[in-house]
């Protein structure tokens, strides 16, 4: 990811091609299934776009900055922190 970033940042059109192919569908996935869950009463937390902002910023950041990849545990961790409540695991 550091790599593909750096390569874009002086390939204006490339990123823009980038974010409209890549990120914003996997993006707009994630707001709609928390736009789901809050319909449905189940997600407590912050709307859906800054909900989904929160947990791939934290992931990324850890990932670019820290070096570290999440576990699906620490994943669980966070995304019922943004939600504010427990999720139910896979068994």
């Amino acid at each position: 990811l550091p790599q593909i970033a750096l390569e874009l940042v002086e390939r204006p059109e490339a990123q823009a091609a980038y974010r409209d192919r890549v990120i914003a569908p996997l993006r707009n996935s994630a707001i709609d299934a928390v736009e789901r869950a809050r319909a449905a009463g189940q997600w407590p937390g912050p709307d859906p776009v800054t909900s989904v902002d929160m947990m791939i910023g934290t992931v990324l950041y850890r990932l670019t900055y820290l070096g570290v990849e999440m576990s699906l545990e620490e994943a669980f961790e966070l995304v019922e922190t943004v939600a504010g409540r427990p999720l139910p695991r896979p068994v």
